[in-house]
């Protein structure tokens, strides 16, 4: 045939048919040698290393759709046709049960099988080393998974140990995000907190929540209120407004067994305070128990 010609499609029947008969009890010898020599002299013979184009995979695509598949419907011959459809009377089963169980003791079959998994995994569902391989074998397992452990560093230990070098840089990039507002701690208002904010709305002043203060020891104070003047309220000067909880900032009334950063946490309030009252501010400490029962008239006595 020249190049560029096609087979008939009688032509294409002739060749199957030939190749079907040449290749019934397998293929014969003279091809088998024929195809290994032609494997050694030329290196470009069949598709061994080598990948086919996305052209080629295409077209394969395209020549398989619509088909039918060449082994659809037929039975594997390593398979016998008179066990498809029929169930395993009990006393195979038994049988069955007790080879996987030996198998698992003696170490023959092993759980790592992929394909073994996919198949039993109602054989493993809620069952200890102990049951499913016995004793013996149990415990050389989990000394096999001990030794494995011994000496290794768990991939998220060192995410925590951080040297001060470390430790310094990452205190100042908060303090920056902080100071930007790009992290507002807390995320969410304590109840006491939104007590004041609902007295504020109701009494129609304008206030913000969480704002940086910038002082030597600088934070998020809980209420800020600009100076302005509102119907029945004056505010003359630029007001803070901070919520202490009983507990964590260490009320002298209610006498809390309290966290033993206290002392901490009371000087530095005391601080806060003083650096806010030498920059112009005017600053209003609440306990949580006078919030609790606070009302509106109370907290404008207060305000004003």
């Amino acid at each position: 045939m020249e190049k560029g010609q096609k087979h008939t499609e009688k032509a294409k029947r002739k060749i199957r048919e030939k190749a079907l008969e040449q290749f019934k009890n397998g293929m014969p010898e003279k091809t088998k040698i024929k195809l290994r020599e032609n494997a050694k002299t030329n290196s470009n013979f069949g598709m061994k290393g080598k990948k086919h184009t996305t052209e080629a995979k295409e077209k394969q695509r395209l020549s398989h759709i619509g088909k039918t598949s060449w082994n659809k419907g037929k039975v594997c011959p390593q398979i016998s046709k008179g066990l498809i459809g029929r169930e395993a009377s009990k006393e195979t089963r038994r049988n069955m049960s007790k080879s996987r169980k030996n198998g698992f003791k003696d170490g023959s079959i092993k759980l790592n099988d992929s394909n073994f998994k996919k198949n039993h995994k109602s054989i493993f569902k809620g069952k200890t080393y102990k049951e499913i391989y016995g004793k013996e074998r149990a415990k050389e397992i989990i000394e096999k998974g001990r030794l494995k452990k011994v000496g290794k560093i768990k991939p998220n230990a060192l995410k925590f140990h951080r040297s001060s070098e470390e430790r310094k840089k990452r205190s100042d990039r908060m303090k920056e995000m902080h100071k930007s507002g790009k992290i507002i701690l807390p995320i969410k208002d304590t109840k006491i907190e939104v007590k004041i904010q609902n007295f504020l709305k109701k009494l129609g002043i304008e206030f913000f929540t969480h704002q940086y203060m910038k002082i030597s020891h600088g934070y998020q104070c809980d209420i800020f209120i600009p100076e302005q003047e509102t119907e029945g309220v004056i505010i003359p000067k630029k007001t803070i407004i901070e919520t202490d909880g009983c507990y964590w900032h260490g009320c002298p009334i209610c006498n809390l067994n309290s966290h033993k950063n206290l002392e901490r946490q009371k000087e530095r309030d005391n601080l806060r305070t003083k650096e806010l009252q030498e920059k112009g501010f005017r600053v209003i400490r609440l306990w949580e128990h006078e919030i609790r029962k606070m009302k509106m008239d109370n907290f404008q006595e207060i305000l004003i």
